[in-house]
């Protein structure tokens, strides 16, 4: 049986994911294992047998199982720390997969997000992004923006050239308050990869246009960043 450790999704006693109290919880694994799926986010096939998603029925039968174990092992090549990373970029990898929970349940991992904010929304479908960066920022041991306004974040820290674990703000909606927020983990010419919360309503990684980025953060009292070098 494969043990889901609390580190990696912060629920509770769930050694024994196959007992009718997980129910819940394997539904949400099941959706999210579908939506990587269908956005191609895993390299992986679940079995040569199955060719649709992943029947999201809370039970943890041997497809899903499989594919349960063919994602986190790639999670964990693909999201581990390395010494590179700034401390709090090690925090927000540590919460990768957190996901909102369907229905009137709440995550309460994403609750503790947004009591690092003045709004201390009581909801996961509340927007998290700025939550969730607050969160991890505190928990690094810096001062952070105590707002769930992603725009807040542009007038945080000082700015840099876009560099690894860099707090990145982009545009998003119609209205000038309106943003999102994350951290900085990869670039191509034309894109950035954010590590962020609320993405697809879970911590995960994504790909935004370079053209959405409105400016690159980080803590005033850290060492200055390394900048990224693109190839």
């Amino acid at each position: 049986m494969v043990q889901i450790s609390e580190r990696q999704f912060h629920v509770p006693d769930v050694s024994i994911i196959g007992q009718s109290k997980t129910a819940n919880f394997i539904k949400v694994l099941q959706a999210g294992i579908n939506t990587r799926l269908m956005h191609n986010e895993y390299p992986f096939d679940i079995s040569p047998d199955v060719t649709g998603p992943l029947e999201v029925d809370g039970i943890y039968g041997p497809l899903t199982r499989a594919a349960l174990e063919e994602a986190l092992a790639f999670i964990k090549d693909d999201n581990t720390a390395t010494a590179d990373d700034p401390p709090w970029l090690t925090i927000a990898k540590d919460e990768f997969g957190i996901r909102e929970l369907p229905g009137s349940e709440h995550n309460q991992r994403i609750l503790q997000y947004h009591q690092a904010t003045s709004l201390a929304a009581t909801a996961d479908e509340v927007s998290w992004c700025s939550s969730f960066v607050n969160w991890v920022i505190r928990e690094a041991g810096f001062q952070h923006t105590n707002s769930a306004v992603a725009r807040s974040w542009l007038t945080w820290g000082r700015p840099v050239p876009p560099s690894l674990g860099c707090i990145v703000v982009l545009k998003r909606g119609n209205h000038r308050w309106q943003g999102h927020v994350g951290f900085l983990v990869k670039m191509s010419e034309d894109r950035v990869l954010v590590l962020g919360g609320n993405q697809s309503d879970e911590v995960t990684e994504a790909w935004y246009r370079l053209s959405d980025v409105i400016d690159y953060r980080w803590p005033a009292t850290s060492v200055q960043p390394v900048p990224f070098k693109l190839t």
